[in-house]
């Protein structure tokens, strides 16, 4: 289903008119969990976003508790400008 969502991110610049944005993703080992939420890494956001903004991450937040059942992930949030 991942695949749905991978067109997405031209779409979002495209109605947007490249307004900045503040981006929150999930950082975990998918072999531990299925998504959603999906694991998107750094380098994935830049591969979508660095050409048309400026990438700067703002937070990475170890999120105590974990998602589903526990699982350790990074809660990271990223501004694109």
């Amino acid at each position: 289903m991942r695949f749905l969502i991978e067109p997405l991110w031209w779409l979002l610049i495209s109605i947007t008119n490249k307004a900045p944005q503040l981006l929150i993703v999930y950082e975990y080992e998918e072999s531990l969990m299925k998504g959603p939420p999906f694991p998107i890494t750094e380098q994935e956001v830049k591969s979508h976003y660095q050409d048309r903004y400026q990438v700067t991450l703002l937070k990475c937040y170890e999120m105590p508790d974990g998602l589903k059942d526990k699982k350790p992930v990074q809660e990271i949030a990223w501004l694109l400008t």
